[in-house]
């Protein structure tokens, strides 16, 4: 799985969460994108669900900071869904 700015001005930090444990973050480093931040997750079912928690900083977002967090299902259909609310999230899997 992998987490993009797509090179938005605003984003300062980027990071990405497994229930796993896997994590992978960047952060904005003078004056360049954030890198794009990725992580493998085992599946034990191939046409199951995958939990991860995606965190952006954007233009306010300083070290230290909490930044915006989401938990996302991501289904094997490219389709992603807020964990929370069950909500489809926009997408481009």
């Amino acid at each position: 799985m992998q987490l993009r700015s797509y090179f938005d001005e605003n984003a300062r930090f980027l990071r990405i969460d497994a229930l796993s444990g896997e994590t992978a973050q960047s952060t904005r480093e003078a004056g360049w994108y954030p890198k794009d931040p990725e992580i493998s997750v085992p599946v034990t079912d191939g046409l199951g669900d995958v939990t991860i928690r995606v965190a952006v900083g954007g233009k306010s977002w300083r070290k230290g900071m909490a930044p915006y967090s989401r938990t996302v299902r991501l289904s094997p259909t490219g389709t992603a869904y807020d964990a929370e609310t069950g909500a489809k999230l926009p997408s481009d899997l």
